[in-house]
């Protein structure tokens, strides 16, 4: 008889996970379910309790992490906020600055179809989603100006904080324009509507202010 092969790799231990783990977890389950159920069905045709069973929790679960469905596509808007940044962030390292906006604010965002052009048309005409979202996009100006600082080769010490915040401001505006003009313009090209949108405030960004160096 042959004695067993036992493998040299040490078996799986039990990492328990703590509360804040476990509740990142849900969070992330819902939001993806979230946002499945409004790409595919559309926001008003979504329910919370869809929602719920689409991420596998009770109800009573959802509520406790998001009160309505508003304030769940605030969130659904935020994850695709820092992929925008991130995209934005890598695109400065290899292309001209209006090109790696474009390319960051199309590539970071939902499908251009005519389900999500009527999910963003709602989003800045309902009241709750409207408060939502711009929270949502209030949130994206500071790390969005460190960014711009940054790929200008301006140092934090430099830097003059209200300059940069402005240009990111200016920058979110004119993306939030755009989207919301696609949305409410029908056989419309996103791109086309964000090109537009962008070269209005191209020359702000690429401005220099004081001894700082021109944004490229």
């Amino acid at each position: 008889m042959t004695s067993a092969t036992h493998s040299s790799a040490e078996l799986p231990r039990y990492q328990p996970r703590t509360v804040e783990e476990r509740a990142e977890q849900t969070r992330r389950a819902i939001v993806g379910a979230a946002l499945e159920a409004f790409r595919t069905h559309g926001y008003e045709a979504t329910t919370m309790g869809a929602i719920a069973a689409l991420a596998g929790v009770s109800p009573r679960s959802l509520y406790r992490h998001y009160g309505s469905k508003g304030q769940l596509f605030a969130e659904t808007v935020a994850m695709g906020s820092e992929d925008l940044l991130a995209y934005f962030a890598a695109n400065l390292d290899r292309m001209p600055l209006r090109e790696a906006i474009l390319d960051a604010a199309c590539g970071a965002t939902v499908d251009a179809n005519e389900q999500n052009r009527a999910l963003l048309h709602l989003a800045s005409t309902e009241r709750e989603m409207s408060r939502f979202l711009h929270m949502t996009t209030q949130r994206m100006i500071p790390p969005l100006a460190d960014i711009l600082r940054t790929s200008a080769g301006v140092s934090i010490e430099n830097a003059e904080p209200i300059v940069w915040e402005t240009r990111a401001t200016a920058l979110i505006g004119a993306l939030t324009c755009g989207f919301q003009y696609w949305a409410a313009t029908p056989d419309s090209d996103v791109r086309e509507q964000l090109s537009r949108a962008v070269d209005t405030v191209l020359p702000i960004l690429q401005t220099a202010s004081g001894n700082e160096e021109s944004v490229r």
